[in-house]
């Protein structure tokens, strides 16, 4: 038995634990030690899953990966899916060409499928009929690329008018992105926590789209950098990514199971 049994921490990458483009050795040393002592370590994320397999000498799942901020779980290294999901490909192209023609902030416009993103650029001549064609009926997530000084009025415009249609986030400030609302990091972390058999759900995050997560979990971080606005929803705010933020949140869970 160890002292981390049923206990599952579901992070984001990006802004949390890769920093600088590197992993802390502090953080690689923590999270293995939880894993050690029984507990699942995993990410929640926007990226593709299949982005982790080269960081599986620093870290290794040892839950299923939510990517795509949550429309797809998967184990890394070409493992089992557990799910996939997504928005219906007709309205939401549509609806991502209405916003570059809505919106002169908006530069391209990026549609993913599980394994891969076709981008379109502002200026270019693409048939939508033909762009559906390439792509399956359920994508994974659409992201509008926006100049930063445009984001936040975009972003705000798009959650209005998209209100119960769309889960729409940013991972980083130039990039709106639109998720099914069964599919956000929220929902993705639960249905981890479904499949391992978790008893405690910890969350950590930086940005927006963690926010749903961080809702869900039982206890929610974010880290020292994160947005004011996933601060305001989390359960504890721990030191920077910089300063190695799983080794202490690892640390400061520990501490507790102690008493």
């Amino acid at each position: 038995m160890g002292k981390f049994d049923g206990w599952l921490i579901c992070s984001d990458f990006d802004g949390t634990v890769y920093v600088d483009r590197e992993i802390s050795d502090e953080n690689c040393r923590a999270i293995r030690y939880f894993q050690e002592q029984g507990g699942r370590f995993t990410f929640a994320s926007g990226r593709f899953i299949f982005m982790f397999d080269e960081f599986v000498d620093r870290i290794r799942p040892n839950a299923p990966v939510a990517g795509l901020n949550g429309s797809i779980i998967g184990d890394p290294c070409g493992g089992r899916l557990y799910y996939s999901g997504g928005v219906e490909r007709a309205p939401a192209i549509k609806f991502a060409f209405e916003c570059l023609e809505r919106y002169s902030g908006v530069v391209s416009l990026l549609f993913y499928t599980p394994e891969e993103l076709i981008k379109v650029k502002r200026g270019e001549s693409v048939d939508a009929a033909e762009l559906a064609a390439k792509l399956p009926l359920l994508l994974s997530k659409v992201v509008l690329i926006v100049t930063p000084e445009t984001s936040h009025d975009i972003f705000a415009d798009v959650t209005e008018r998209t209100a119960g249609t769309y889960a729409v986030s940013r991972s980083w400030v130039r990039g709106v992105e639109l998720n099914s609302p069964n599919d956000t990091k929220g929902n993705a972390v639960l249905r981890i926590k479904e499949f391992t058999g978790a008893s405690h759900l910890v969350c950590v995050g930086d940005y927006e789209n963690d926010i749903p997560m961080i809702k869900a979990a039982d206890i929610g971080y974010a880290v020292g950098n994160a947005v004011p606005p996933l601060k305001a929803v989390a359960d504890r705010v721990t030191v920077d990514c910089r300063d190695h933020a799983l080794a202490h949140i690892i640390g400061e869970l520990e501490k507790e199971l102690a008493f």
